[in-house]
């Protein structure tokens, strides 16, 4: 098994319109991502722009009739409706790929690293 992110992708699609989305973000890529999000920090950041990363960072392509020839840039991915079904859908993957609930830790042995916390009495804590 190796240790690195798949590049693997999905299609979503409707009618004639298909929009491949990646499956997995790698380090560089979540990094991407964090720091693009980071640049906007000081502004109120809105459910909008959030999403509109998440779509930068996942789509790998599209193709159909709807997407009018446009090439994949940010500009035409910020000019997508909102409202559509496969725009929100495509949201949603984004959203699933980005922010994948974690696995629990547990009291794996297998592996010289620990994946259980530790405790410790320093100053201040109560023991």
């Amino acid at each position: 098994m190796s240790r690195f992110t798949p590049t693997t992708t999905i299609d979503l699609t409707d009618a004639e319109d298909t929009i491949t989305m990646r499956t997995g973000l790698t380090y560089g890529q979540r990094a991407d991502y964090a720091d693009a999000l980071m640049q906007i920090e000081g502004e109120y950041v809105t459910t909008y722009r959030r999403q509109l990363l998440m779509l930068e960072a996942t789509i790998e392509d599209w193709s159909g009739p709807s997407f009018d020839a446009m090439p994949l840039t940010r500009t035409s991915i910020a000019a997508l409706d909102a409202r559509d079904p496969l725009v929100q859908r495509a949201v949603a993957h984004a959203e699933a790929v980005i922010y994948p609930k974690a696995a629990p830790l547990t009291d794996d042995t297998s592996s010289t690293a620990s994946a259980t916390p530790s405790s410790s009495t320093g100053v201040g804590t109560p023991s």
